[in-house]
């Protein structure tokens, strides 16, 4: 897989509510395995590691993501983004 597959995985989780909702309720890393399986995503075992990485930042209240996830919550709530030029 290339980083394609990881950018998909963030702008769709980003850009939808939702899902940004039942990520911040991932408890461990096979929770995060399941997410990322269950909605199509093939990422190779590194990809999975980096993206563990990160969420375990973000789970822990360490990353600029959590923040921002709050944010959009908080500000936008359910509505879905729209496309930006």
């Amino acid at each position: 897989m290339s980083r394609d597959e990881i950018s998909r995985l963030m702008g769709d989780t980003l850009s939808n509510p939702d899902m940004i909702r039942e990520a911040m309720t991932i408890k461990d890393r096979s929770a995060l395995e399941s997410y990322i399986r269950d909605r199509g995503y093939d990422l190779s075992s590194e990809e999975m590691n980096e993206v563990w990485e990160l969420a375990s930042k973000v789970l822990g209240g360490s990353a600029e993501p959590s923040s921002a996830a709050r944010w959009r919550l908080d500000t936008i709530g359910r509505e879905p983004l729209a496309p930006q030029d």
